[in-house]
């Protein structure tokens, strides 16, 4: 086999990988179960915080690491299904309000 035979047939290989992986997020992204997975892990990789520490470098450079993996889990959602990153944001911050209210009236409870 040529060279160029064999980089076209890698490039080919690659295609359809990624189209397969494509089609595994679209279907891992349509469950409501599966988006609230991937906003929470990309919420622990500190996807949408800042990396930085002013007190250690080297905790600097772990927190980026989680984020980068963090970004590797938004590119791929972006690339599968856009409209599944915002509906999963609309997810989360419904979540979180629920979880708000029913801390509110907890601690309403506990007071009274």
């Amino acid at each position: 086999m040529d060279a160029d035979k064999f980089r076209q047939a890698i490039a080919e290989r690659k295609e359809r990988v990624n189209a397969r992986d494509i089609e595994d997020w679209k279907w891992l992204l349509k469950s409501p179960p599966g988006r609230r997975q991937f906003w929470d892990l990309m919420k622990f990789a500190g996807t949408f915080a800042s990396s930085f520490s002013a007190d250690n470098a080297h905790v600097t450079s772990h927190n980026e690491g989680m984020r980068l993996v963090g970004n590797r889990i938004l590119e791929r959602i972006h690339q599968a299904s856009p409209e599944a990153y915002s509906q999963m944001r609309r997810e989360a911050v419904s979540l979180e309000a629920e979880e708000e209210k029913w801390l509110a009236q907890k601690r309403k409870e506990l007071e009274d």
